[in-house]
């Protein structure tokens, strides 16, 4: 009799995380960020160009209250992850991407970019009158 000796069982949690960050990596991203919390832990760290995935599926409708098919408790964390993304965007910390995997389904990407260098002080000479002195 030939026995096989079989991994120990994996949660189904366990085996979900594992496909996405699979996922993640065959999309060119370093890890998902599922979370507000992560996002902004990961981006604080990662150098330019780093690749995050911050939700898979269609977002507009995962994050609408009255179009999500979500529990309400991970609809919500998904309005805070999208918004924490756009955040990061308008300051000029990241790009944001999508990309289609599917019908109806899109992996929304956020790639860091280069911190800003801070820009020297200018050195402004202002005229007597302005100083309030007699030229």
């Amino acid at each position: 009799m030939l026995k096989i000796k079989l991994p120990p069982p994996r949660s189904v949690e366990a085996a979900a995380q594992e496909a996405r960050e699979a996922f993640a990596a065959s999309l060119g991203a370093h890890q998902m960020a599922t979370t507000a919390n992560r996002l902004c832990d990961g981006i604080a760290d990662a150098a330019p160009g780093t690749v995050f995935i911050y939700h898979l599926g269609l977002l507009a409708e995962d994050r609408e209250p009255t179009a999500s098919r979500l529990p309400e408790e991970q609809r919500r964390e998904v309005q805070l992850v999208a918004d924490q993304a756009l955040g990061f965007a308008e300051r000029g910390r990241a790009h944001l991407l999508q990309r289609r995997i599917g019908p109806h389904a899109f992996a929304y990407l956020l790639v860091v970019r280069p911190k800003a260098r801070p820009r020297s002080a200018s050195v402004v000479r202002l005229s007597p009158a302005v100083r309030g002195g007699v030229a």
